[in-house]
């Protein structure tokens, strides 16, 4: 159960959180314009 909620938290992060560093684009979006 908390394996599963730190998971979903680390996927989250790493997928779909808006990233200052990015240009304040999600990670997904920054790699689609970056293609």
């Amino acid at each position: 159960m908390v394996i599963d909620i730190v998971e979903n938290y680390i996927k989250n992060y790493n997928n779909n959180r808006i990233q200052q560093k990015l240009g304040y684009l999600a990670p997904i979006k920054y790699k689609e314009l970056a293609a």
